[in-house]
């Protein structure tokens, strides 16, 4: 069946062009003149030491910390040089060659140790040089000394396996059957055993007491620990997992079992090369590879690589090397599949055998729902099969499947679908159980395959994985009410695994990886740690699985053909493979299959081989191509035009001179003209000297792609495979750097010696001038900060290292050293002509802080009996932390985050007590309790060791089952108050032991919400020691009200002192309220902490809340006067508070003025007077005749409103009544103000007396103080006073003109209300006319003012969004993070975060309280996601289509939220991160949602909609 080639070839990282092929794959060559290998190493064997130009693929680097490298030396190795001058004519004697490597050994030595190099590892055998380690900045002087030929970087490599360990089947010789898939048991029967041949693991070592391998094992080396015991590393509780990864091994041990399951007597040998979590150093591999060797390996597994895909690698030359040696080395392609381009070193290795991973016999079921048919679900590990009475059930959509998402939910014997994320596997399969499921999908919550494993053995229901997108069509299906489910079963077996690394090899676009082989669940022998062994067997996944399968069928295939060579078997093992498909039955790529799975038995009775000639480049100038075969036809990234022939040979293998016609079918979809194909001859015969040459051309009009097919080679009995491809186009041109990675992308360069730094380590794919790299921040990618790493000279195809990275940054104009500060960033390769390579920038994090940790409190546990040893959980909140950032479904918490207190055990011995973190940051520890006096250490440490340094921890608790160290008791200043006035709530304290003093303390008050914001004084003593040690720097304060889910008010608060302790009791702080309301108040106070060097005691219980009861104040009797004489009663004097004036029609005399007539009255107490404004009846009917727009204007202008204490509005009932039935808006312009009273609003502001407004107009200072707090506001505008009475709620419209000074500063303007304290209360934001003037909505009477507030942070004083972040503090719309001022801009938003931010701007009654209880709240947003928040905050219609996004990545943006981006984008609120890209699943930071919010808030002001 014909296919298309389905992969993304871009996702290379693929960059601008240079093709550099060249001439240099042209076939034949003299070299191939004739039919075998020996006869072309005549051309090579001489090549000793080429005029080669040394090249240092380690870096350039500065300063003098050691660094480990390897040298490679120029003469050829020995066993090499041993192998090829068996066929030479020239016979050289191997004792000569081995004198000349121990004279160039002798000389380097002797040189190195003159620039301070310690030497490691030596290597003559199958690599000549050395590995040592020398100062950094002595790394580039290797290249001087006499005969190095390179330096290369020590990399770390690690086992290739994702395990689940299961112990099931007892010991017995067959305890495995995948090796039938490939054909061994076909082979056992014929007699085929592996006997003679030995074999080499080269591992993390082996179990060599195993009963299934003992027999078998033979010896081996720990190159690792350098002794000749090569066991795994074993268990050790004082170090923990390590990503995910345990510290003990058992991988080698596993290896070893698969090897003999298929070739049960080989001899086996086993070389350590990986340590503690199965990592381990380059140069240990190739010491192990060495000595394999040497001991007289006839095939070597190598189940271990990297995540470079790059063929010019030690490791790869060493592998190289040993194969030219005569070894067979089998390498394993990698897990990081299945994207395109994801093989690792080492096994694009030009010779090796690369092995990929296919499937194992498996049950699978496929679901149809509805009009969705075949939906293939993923058993999860751990889980029962499938039962028999699902089909016909119903299907119920359970959210992320928590137990809250079933509350009023039914799904008893139903089916449910629920999503990835929020919490474990296990834990939503138990939780559909303990609903009444019967089944349990898990959709992914991204794209590809999820295999779900439940954790450990226990009691599920049935649970499987399907894709994102699969779930996606189910929820369709039920929104249409198609909710009903059936099924089939059916076996699948030899498809691809979802894992396994694919091709093509890098840089010369090989073909790899070679064949597949089975590599899931594949059973065999794990290492036993006591000495019982009756189920130590345990399933792994992976190309380390699969590799061993290919082990043994070499090791059966050389047991009957032992002089059969590595090229050979390579490329007999390709000939005979068999294609393997997906589940629409289409071929999978030769990048992901290679020559697909291979068949032992076609194979062991396989006539003949065919293979083809290739060219073996080291990458280095001035080194020749050596000649060698293989089994594919790999053309790489051919330019349009091209023509490129290779030769391709028959060698008898079974039957001498057997004919083969020659023919090819295309895989991909035939190229018709594009391509064409010349094969001449058309008939080969094989043990000739004939071959035949396979010319491929590529028009100058072909179409760019990649195009794939097989050459056939048919005799009378057999069909020999050989897979050809080639890539045609611009589009799979390499970068001229890529594959840019850390060690670790997360450092801490703190001092502590914990990932203080990091290895960092690329790619270069064709000769350069030089290459440097800079950084610049995620959230600001176009702001170039400093220059990370260069290298001033040619650098050469090859994979670079830069170890010891610590952060510093060179000034690109200055030169200047920094460190670079804690966040978010990008490392972006810059190519000589200055051109940046954004495509291939990558992510890391620098972070030295601890995590910021709240809310730690102690319980104890009740216990059952007093005898009973007392026990008690902590508990508390991870806060914040840079790791946030990462942490995914995929990625969750406790990869990130560790937590644990150390104290006494019963025995007073002190421990550690681990804890579990929760996915929304809260945990919990149990520890002991002992009678007395208990002390423990907190500690949350971060993935780096940030918080980790015994100093370190985030709190020291006490806790006292007796008396405690501190005593904290608030009391009243008094139980029962009068409305109006203060009670003061003073938080003393007393010390029992003075030795513990204190420097700051934190504590919560909750009450009422009637209540206004407490007034907070700081502790006398603390001020006082304060002012006393350090003279005019005030205490650090830090207080923030929040609004509580139930109704009440949170008030949060903290002190410190600038340094030492202050000793003795006192007061911690005064809390004041001013109840306005009679009634009885609670006041809770509420996770009190007193520090003193991170010590902590929380208040006792029973002494958290004090209560205080309001009363009315009595009234005092009056005294009896005398009746006055009567007198003419005088014009009434207004009050602010009591008086009420009476409407008439028109004064009888007074000012006459433009809209009526003033009547002034003096305030017999000298202050300013007061004045009634009366309306005229030809003033108001004109209004209402000349209304526009539905709006009455009364013109006040002419009223000195600041003359007046107070001026009194009146219109008359019939004039009220008058406006009322004109339905219009009514509006007041007054100098410096204007009042618009709705038409809705009108008649409530009209009653028995008409409509009277009293208005008040004052010009305060420049200045006043925020409710809450002491801090300062600036005043814009006159204070506008109103009073009417009206209460219904319904709002009038105020607008004042804002003071010059203002108009400086007016995005940070709004409108405050003074409250009875005379502080000032912030409103609203109001909106503001390019005029000048603010307006704002108001429901009731009041004082009004518009205000700015300036706030900033410690943190953004020269960042990028400083201006946004400072204008939606001012509007209180955000705060900064934590106690110490900082915002965090680097910080990650949650989904919780930006709800809340968006309720502030809006007004809405949500707060965060709420939100971070709904499901989701604390995942880590995504853009597309935050654009969705966006578009339903601000009410935007979804369901029509917006303007279409013209973004590159437009398609990548999730369906549902396409709508809600282009929206977001088409008002300005998002951008793309560049012109051409949106990024949907890039995440926010707090600075960009910043900007984000003040885009809204501006666009809303502007547009009078907020």
């Amino acid at each position: 069946m014909k296919r298309t080639f389905k992969h993304s070839i871009q996702k290379f990282g693929f960059g601008a062009a240079s093709f550099g092929l060249a001439v240099s794959v042209l076939f034949p060559s003299a070299a191939f003149a004739n039919s075998s290998l020996e006869s072309s190493t005549n051309l090579v064997n001489n090549v000793q030491s080429q005029s080669v130009t040394p090249h240092n693929y380690a870096g350039v680097l500065k300063g003098s910390a050691p660094v480990s490298v390897i040298v490679e030396l120029t003469n050829k190795p020995v066993s090499v040089y041993e192998n090829e001058a068996k066929t030479s004519s020239l016979r050289s004697s191997v004792s000569l060659q081995r004198s000349k490597i121990i004279s160039e050994h002798k000389s380097f030595i002797s040189s190195a140790q003159k620039i301070d190099a310690d030497i490691g590892f030596e290597y003559s055998e199958i690599f000549n040089g050395y590995s040592i380690t020398l100062p950094a900045n002595q790394v580039n002087k290797l290249l001087e000394l006499s005969g190095v030929a390179a330096v290369y970087p020590n990399d770390e490599v690690h086992a290739l396996a994702d395990s689940v360990e299961v112990a099931t089947l007892p010991v017995t010789p067959s305890y495995s059957d995948s090796g039938n898939l490939i054909g061994a048991d076909k082979l056992h029967d014929l007699g085929y055993t592996g006997e003679g041949v030995q074999v080499a693991v080269v591992d993390t070592g082996i179990d060599k007491n195993h009963p299934l391998l003992k027999d078998n094992y033979k010896g081996g080396y720990d190159a690792y620990d350098q002794d000749d015991d090569p066991s795994e590393t074993p268990p050790d509780a004082n170090f923990p997992p390590k990503a995910g990864n345990p510290y003990e091994t058992s991988h080698g041990t596993h290896v070893a079992g698969t090897i003999l399951d298929v070739a049960p007597e080989v001899d086996l040998y086993a070389y350590r090369v990986l340590g503690p979590y199965g990592s381990g150093p380059t140069a240990v591999v190739i010491a192990g590879i060495e000595k394999a060797v040497a001991d007289g390996a006839d095939i070597i597994n190598l189940s271990l690589g990297s995540d470079v895909n790059q063929s010019y690698s030690a490791n790869s030359i060493a592998i190289d090397n040993a194969i030219k040696s005569g070894v067979n080395v089998v390498v394993a392609a990698g897990n990081a599949g299945p994207d395109v381009g994801t093989l690792g070193e080492p096994a694009g290795s030009q010779l090796a055998l690369s092995v990929g991973a296919s499937t194992t016999p498996v049950n699978t079921p496929f679901f149809d729902f509805g009009e969705v048919k075949k939906i293939p679900g993923t058993l999860a590990t751990y889980s029962p099969d499938l039962v028999d009475n699902t089909a016909g059930s119903k299907i119920v959509y359970a959210g992320l499947g928590s137990p809250s998402d079933y509350t009023n939910l039914d799904v008893k014997d139903k089916v449910v679908l629920v999503e990835r994320g929020g919490l474990s596997f296990g834990d939503k399969s138990l939780n559909a159980k303990a609903a009444g499921a019967k089944l349990v999908l898990i959709a992914n919550n991204a794209a590809g395959e999820i295999t779900p494993t439940l954790g450990t053995p226990g009691n599920y229901i049935p649970t499987y994985g399907i894709t994102q997108a699969d779930g996606q069509k189910i929820k369709a299906q039920l929104a249409a009410a198609k909710d009903i489910i059936s099924y089939y079963i059916g076996l699948e077996v030899n498809q691809l695994a979802n894992f396994s690394s694919m091709g093509p090899g890098m840089p010369d676009y090989l073909i790899k990886p070679d064949v597949v082989a089975p590599g899931v669940n594949i059973n065999s022998t794990i290492p036993s740690w006591n000495e019982d062994y009756e189920h130590a067997f345990g399933l792994k996944s992976g190309t380390s699985m699969a590799t061993p399968h290919v082990v043994g069928a070499v090791a059966l295939l050389l047991s009957e053909n032992s002089d059969l060579k590595p090229n050979e078997i390579k490329a007999l093992l390709m000939n005979n493979a068999d294609s393997i498909f997906n589940r629409d039955g289409d071929p999978y790529s030769l990048y992901q299959q290679g020559a697909g799975l291979i068949n032992l038995e076609k194979s062991a009775t396989a006539r003949s081989i065919a293979k083809v000639g290739e060219s073996l480049i080291s990458g280095l100038p001035g080194t020749v191509e050596i000649p060698y075969y293989t089994g594919s036809l790999s053309f790489g990234l051919l330019p349009k035009g091209a023509s490129v022939t290779k030769s391709v040979y028959v060698e008898d293998f079974k039957e001498n001179g057997s004919t083969y016609t020659l023919s090819t079918e295309w895989l991909t979809e035939a190229p018709g003209e594009d391509i064409s194909i010349n094969i001449a001859p058309s008939t080969v015969t094989s043990g000739t000297d004939q071959y035949a040459q396979f010319t491929l051309n590529v028009s100058d009009t072909a179409k760019e792609g990649a195009y794939e097919g097989i050459l056939f080679l048919t005799s009378d009995t057999e069909t020999l495979r050989l897979p050809f491809n080639a890539l045609v186009g611009d589009q799979f041109n390499l970068a001229p750097v890529n594959q840019l990675s850390f060690e670790s992308p997360q450092i801490s360069p703190n001092g502590d010696e914990r990932s203080d730094d990091t290895t960092f380590t690329f790619s270069v794919n064709e000769e350069l001038d030089g290459i440097s790299f800079v950084t610049s921040p995620i959230d600001d990618p176009a702001t170039v900060l400093g220059e990370v790493y260069s290298i001033d000279e040619k650098v050469y195809r090859g994979v670079y290292e830069i170890p010891n990275w610590d952060g510093t940054l060179t000034d690109l104009e200055t030169s200047a050293k920094s460190t670079l500060a804690d966040g978010h960033y990008y490392i972006t390769p810059v190519l000589p002509n200055g051109q940046l390579l954004e495509k291939q920038r990558i992510e890391f994090t620098i972070d030295t802080e601890k995590p910021l940790v709240s809310g730690i409190t102690l319980e104890e546990y009740e216990r059952e009996a007093p005898t009973d040893p007392g026990a008690a959980q902590i508990s508390g909140f991870i806060d914040d932390d840079l790791m946030a950032h990462y942490i995914s479904a995929t990625n969750p918490i406790g990869n990130w985050f560790t937590v644990y207190a150390e104290g006494k055990h019963y025995d007073g011995n002190t421990y550690k007590f681990g804890g579990v973190i929760a996915n929304n940051g809260a945990f919990s520890i149990d520890v002991p309790v002992n009678e007395g006096l208990n002390e423990y250490k907190i500690y949350v440490v971060d993935k780096i060791g940030n918080g980790a340094d015994d100093d370190d921890y985030t709190q020291r608790l006490l806790y006292s089952t007796g008396d405690g160290i501190f005593n904290v008791t608030p009391s009243l200043s008094a139980a029962t108050i009068d409305v109006g006035r203060p009670v003061t709530v003073d938080l003393g304290y007393s010390v029992t032991d003075e030795v513990y003093g204190v420097y700051g303390a934190s504590f919560a008050v909750i009450y009422d919400d009637s209540l206004e914001t407490p007034a907070i004084q700081p502790s006398v003593q603390l001020a006082t020691y304060q002012e006393e040690n350090f003279s005019g720097v005030p205490l650090t304060e830090f207080s923030q009200t929040y609004d509580l889910e139930d109704g009440r008010k949170l008030t949060q608060y903290t002190v410190n002192l600038s340094g030492g302790a202050y000793h003795g009791s006192g007061s911690l702080a005064q809390i004041t309220f001013k109840p306005s309301i009679t009634g009885k108040y609670d006041l809770e106070l509420y996770d009190v902490q007193i520090w003193n060097d991170a010590t902590t005691s929380t208040i006792p219980s029973g002494l958290r809340t004090v209560s205080v009861t309001v009363n009315t104040p009595e009234t005092p009797k009056p005294t009896p006067t005398p009746t006055p004489t009567p007198t003419p009663t005088p014009t009434p004097t207004p009050s602010s508070d009591s008086y009420v004036p009476t409407a008439t029609s028109a004064p009888a005399s007074g000012i006459a003025l433009i809209s009526g007539k003033l009547v002034e009255t003096a305030d017999p107490a000298g202050g300013k007077p007061s004045a009634v404004f009366n309306i005229l009846d030809t003033a108001l009917a004109n209004s209402i005749q000349k209304a526009k727009d539905k709006k009455s204007v009364l013109d006040l202008s002419d009223v000195s409103f600041n003359k007046y204490s107070q001026v009194v509005i009146t219109l008359t009932p019939a004039q009220a009544e008058q406006l009322k039935k004109s339905e219009n808006v009514l509006r007041l312009n007054g100098s410096g103000f204007n009042i618009l009273i709705p038409a809705a609003t009108l008649p409530d502001f009209i009653n028995s007396n008409g409509l009277i407004l009293t208005i008040s107009l004052t010009d305060a200072g420049n200045t006043a103080v925020l409710a809450g707090s002491s801090a300062a506001i600036n005043i814009g505008s006159s204070i506008l006073t109103i009073k009417n009475g009206w209460t219904t709620g319904k709002p009038i419209i105020l607008q004042l003109h804002l003071k010059a000074s203002s108009l400086h500063d007016a995005r940070k303007t709004a409108a405050y209300v003074e409250l009875k304290d005379h502080k000032w209360s912030y409103l609203q934001p109001g909106s503001i006319s390019k005029e000048g003037i603010l307006q704002f909505n108001v429901t009731g009477d009041g004082s009004y003012s518009a205000a700015s507030r300036k706030i900033s942070f410690k943190d953004i004083g020269t960042h990028w969004a400083q201006t946004d972040i400072e204008i939606l503090a001012s509007h209180g719309i955000i705060a900064g993070k934590g106690a110490d001022g900082s915002f965090k801009p680097a910080d990650t938003l949650n989904q919780a975060e930006l709800l809340t931010l968006f309720d502030r701007l809006l007004g809405k009654g949500d707060t965060w309280s709420t939100r971070i209880k709904e499901s989701g709240s604390r995942d880590v947003l995504t853009r597309e996601e935050a654009a969705l928040i966006i578009a339903k905050a601000l009410g935007a219609d979804l369901t029509v289509a917006k303007t279409p996004l013209s973004f590159k990545d437009a398609d990548s943006i999730a369906a549902e939220v396409r709508n809600a981006v282009a929206y977001a984008v088409t008002k300005g609120y998002l951008k793309g991160v560049t012109a051409d890209s949106f990024n949907p699943q890039g995440t926010l930071t707090r600075a960009q949602a910043a900007t984000i919010l003040s885009r809204v808030l501006e666009d809303l002001r502007s547009s009078n909609n907020i």
